[in-house]
């Protein structure tokens, strides 16, 4: 019960150990440089969870379930293999940061706007239309954005 803060660093794991899950008060939660392809559906029973790195792993996509942790207030997902951010993640109404860096990321979700405390994204690396970065930048005017040069690209 005493356990907030995890860290799984470069450990290889290609999996998210099932043990994890038995720190109900864990505030933290990293793990950066693994070999995770996926994050469990039973991320959510972390529901204090308020900061989660899964920096540089091969994750393509995260679950449903992620949109449950309404403590978030950091989500690092840098360097992955993400194609797609799924509605759900418009549901963490406390995320501050997210750091999306490096990843697939053809299109941002039109819910993904709706997330009012957000205050910095890190999208470089990432090919977006300019018309993409306006809308964010419009729509999301309290947010500092981290983008790479215009790629110049049609969707």
């Amino acid at each position: 019960d005493k356990v907030e803060r995890l860290r799984l660093k470069r450990m290889h794991l290609k999996a998210v150990p099932s043990e994890v899950f038995l720190f109900p008060n864990l505030i933290e939660l990293d793990l950066t440089g693994n070999k995770l392809t996926q994050l469990p559906d039973s991320i959510n029973k972390l529901f204090n969870l308020k900061y989660l790195v899964l920096e540089r792993n091969q994750i393509t996509s995260l679950p449903e379930s992620i949109g449950e942790l309404k403590n978030l207030v950091y989500l690092n997902i840098g360097k992955n293999r993400i194609s797609q951010l799924n509605n759900s993640i418009s549901k963490l109404d406390s995320l501050e940061t997210i750091q999306a860096w490096g990843n697939e990321i053809s299109e941002i979700p039109d819910d993904f706007y709706r997330l009012k405390q957000l205050k910095y994204i890190d999208l470089r690396a990432i090919l977006i239309t300019d018309d993409q970065r306006e809308d964010m930048v419009r729509t999301l005017p309290n947010t500092n954005f981290l983008f790479s040069p215009s790629c110049n690209c049609k969707n």
